[in-house]
């Protein structure tokens, strides 16, 4: 009966959460349910919200009033077909895996917008799209507003399309969107440019609203509370953990704040909604309440969907206690562990030091959650399989912590550094054993595999990778993985790049081909993705081109075609110093004509030309 009160005063009062909430007064956590995962993000972004010195809105805010603290939703590829989520006001979290445990945040725009609830990697259920107002005050006193439904033929929700647009780097923001989703042209309040161009999408980005994406300041850190200055709010990439792509250009609307009539410029990303109100000048730029509208979308406007529950689906507990007795060789620390019963207490000692640091935890089937050091707040979570040889799991929240009994072989593939890696030149087959690194690596220009080894150290929790190759111990390369052990930057020699990623992914932005490019010769900017061996993107020439090619007679370089509007040639881009960075490169089009390129920070290579 109480969470029936509680939609039922949530669909009364239209969701009413003031449009702008205040920073004033210091932030208040959330309930988050017993998930520690949740907290440790909340906290990083949020918690200093409405300090002084501050000034800065939420990132995700406070409960959705009305929503349960957590909830399980049906999610096809999660364990179970449910996932873990936490409703807050500006987005909402879910865990999708709990063996990883690791924290993200959906694509509720374009749900919203399409009306395709996402319910698995590839699953989806056609709803109404939302009726939901985008920004102010609730549509039962703001009828004539736009809601998510008014930007459906203006969004792109996939690549670049028919509602994409050029590139408009310093123009003026001065279009205007009405609720039939018509645009017209109007002389804007103030005056706002373009600040950006996101490629894959083809859609321009409100300079207020890219300065807000990379800003910096103090967070916290989840694990010992302390507060670290100078940092990037929304992590280094704010594009995939924070907002996503943008599927829509910037609009001006008209709303009410307050009942007080508003223009105020608003634009879609997949992840969240950015608006800028010039009625307030200390802090123009926000974050929509998208997680309150996308609750009011499921739960309230889509009457089809059964209300959620605050109960977890039943599951059968193991009939024994998981076993983690024993030492552990594990990613980044040798990890010693004594259980009686379902209590554990132990020390772990990371690879290359020798202080000890003290672990206690509670077993349940066969999780052990527990913490490190002496603060509850530095989480951890093992997950044991059922051999009882191998265990998942992560602390913090999202950093990799996983092992293997002593005496059961080496890391399984996935953990630390073991398993097969696409790298910016070569492919890669490593196995960790303890903090020992063995394995082999063939060039993408090469047919024969060659060897490779190496020692991990695990300062900070965080493993690095000092090795060599081809035998030689003079032939030394760095590697420094992420913290979810995904993938790695590093180099050979002293500044050569070699990083990688998990095989069957794409290299991370700046590794290899992979990022943003400055051209030269041809057009202004390249976007590129390298997979393997394999490398394709966009860039802009007026308009909008592509390009796709392959690395074949050397690993630095990139032989393809491209092509723009109904023309197609060839190019060759070589990387200059094998790949030293800052990275260059130099080539041409057709053969004959200058086309290279460089990244953010250096300048053009001189020659731009190269045959």
């Amino acid at each position: 009966m109480k969470h029936k009160r509680g939609l039922i005063a949530l669909s009364l009062l239209g969701l009413v959460l003031p449009f702008a909430l205040s920073v004033a007064s210091a932030a208040t956590e959330p309930d988050y349910g017993g998930t520690s995962q949740f907290r440790a993000r909340w906290v990083a972004q949020d918690a200093l919200v409405g300090n002084p010195g501050v000034n800065r809105p939420y990132t995700w805010g406070p409960n959705v009033p009305g929503a349960p603290a957590t909830l399980s939703e049906p999610y096809a590829n999660s364990p179970g077909g449910t996932r873990r989520v936490l409703y807050l006001d500006k987005a909402r979290m879910e865990i999708n895996d709990p063996g990883t445990g690791f924290v993200t945040t959906g694509l509720a725009v374009k749900e919203l917008v399409s009306g395709l609830r996402q319910d698995g990697d590839t699953t989806f259920t056609p709803l109404a799209p939302s009726q939901t107002q985008v920004a102010g005050d609730p549509v039962s006193v703001n009828p004539n507003t736009p809601v998510y439904a008014s930007f459906k033929n203006v969004v792109t929700l996939g690549n670049a399309d028919g509602n994409s647009k050029p590139s408009a780097i310093g123009s003026t923001l001065n279009t205007f969107i009405a609720k039939d989703g018509t645009t017209s042209t109007i002389a804007p309040p103030v005056n706002l440019t373009v600040g950006a161009y996101e490629a894959q999408t083809g859609h321009n980005i409100a300079a207020p609203f890219q300065a807000f994406k990379f800003q910096t300041g103090p967070v916290t850190d989840p694990v010992s509370g302390n507060t670290i200055q100078n940092q990037p709010i929304y992590t280094t990439d704010p594009t995939s953990n924070v907002f996503g792509l943008a599927i829509s250009e910037p609009y001006w609307v008209a709303t009410k704040i307050a009942g007080v009539d508003r223009l105020v410029l608003v634009q879609l990303f997949e992840r969240r909604v950015l608006t800028y109100n010039p009625a307030l000048p200390a802090n123009p730029v926000e974050m929509g309440n998208l997680g309150q509208h996308y609750y009011q979308w499921r739960y309230v406007e889509s009457v089809s969907t059964p209300p959620p529950t605050t109960t977890p689906p039943t599951t059968t507990p193991p009939a024994t206690l998981g076993n983690f007795a024993g030492t552990w060789n594990t990613n980044f620390a040798l990890v010693a562990l004594n259980q009686s019963g379902n209590s554990v207490v132990g020390t772990y000692t990371r690879y290359g030091e020798a202080t000890t640091t003290p672990i206690h935890g509670t077993v349940t089937g066969n999780t052990l959650n527990g913490y490190w050091g002496n603060s509850t707040s530095n989480v951890l979570t093992f997950n044991l399989n059922n051999t009882g040889t191998v265990f998942s799991g992560n602390y913090g929240g999202s950093n990799q912590w996983c092992g293997v009994k002593q005496g059961s072989g080496a890391l399984p593939a996935g953990c630390g550094f073991s398993g097969n890696w696409s790298t910016n030149i070569a492919n890669m087959s490593l196995t960790q054993n303890g903090s020992t690194i063995t394995g082999t690596y063939r060039r993408y220009d090469e047919a024969t595999d060659k060897q490779f080894n190496g020692t991990v150290s695990g300062g900070g929790g965080l493993l690095t990778l000092n090795g060599y190759y081809q035998g030689n111990p003079a032939l030394t390369t760095v590697f420094n993985m992420n913290g979810a052990g995904s993938n790695f930057d590093g180099h050979w020699s002293t500044a050569n790049q070699w990083c990688g990623v998990r095989s069957g992914n794409s290299l991370q932005n700046g590794c290899g081909w992979s990022g943003k490019w400055n051209l030269g010769g041809a057009g202004t900017v390249a976007n590129l993705t390298q997979t393997g061996s394999s490398v394709s993107g966009t860039y802009v020439n007026i308009t909008n081109g592509t390009v796709s090619g392959t690395i074949t007679s050397d690993v630095f370089t990139l032989t393809g075609n491209w092509h723009i509007n109904s023309n197609t040639g060839t190019f060759k881009w070589v990387m200059v110093s094998q790949a030293l960075v800052p990275q260059k490169f130099q080539g041409n089009w057709d053969g004959t004509n200058p086309w290279c390129g460089y990244r953010d920070g250096t300048t053009a290579p001189s020659p731009c030309y190269l045959a």
